[in-house]
């Protein structure tokens, strides 16, 4: 009897999506409707509180809570979860507990505009992060 070669896993080429950003944001629980007015390449932010005592539905302009601004993006369907590596460098996201939620968004929807037409490379499941070999 001679010996049987192992079947190896051979990986697929990776698909290649990229999103263009359109610089457009959205703010979920203040903007509605959004999905319908949304556009492939539009962000949409909202607030991550951290600890205990977070409301249920976040409000933007009240201090006293630590957190961050999560972001997806639309992919034309739906809307998936967008990396901050590379669009924002200092953190920019996150707030104190002096610090109103309203004030970073204003922040980061000013760099999310700035970075209009930037490429979004989608990296796993189904997550966006920006293109740094892009031309």
């Amino acid at each position: 009897m001679g010996k049987r070669n192992k079947v190896r896993y051979t990986a697929k080429e990776v698909q290649r999506i990229e999103i263009i950003l359109t610089g457009t944001c959205w703010v979920q629980f203040l903007d509605e409707d959004i999905s319908a007015r949304a556009a492939k390449g539009d962000v949409l932010f909202y607030a991550h509180y951290s600890g205990q005592s977070s409301p249920a539905v976040p409000d933007y302009e009240v201090t006293g809570y630590v957190g961050y601004l999560k972001m997806d993006v639309f992919d034309g369907k739906k809307w998936c979860p967008l990396l901050p590596a590379g669009l924002f460098d200092d953190g920019e996201q996150h707030f104190k507990k002096s610090e109103r939620a309203s004030d970073t968004l204003a922040l980061c929807t000013e760099l999310i505009s700035q970075r209009q037409g930037a490429v979004l490379l989608r990296t796993y499941r189904e997550h966006y992060t920006l293109d740094t070999h892009a031309d």
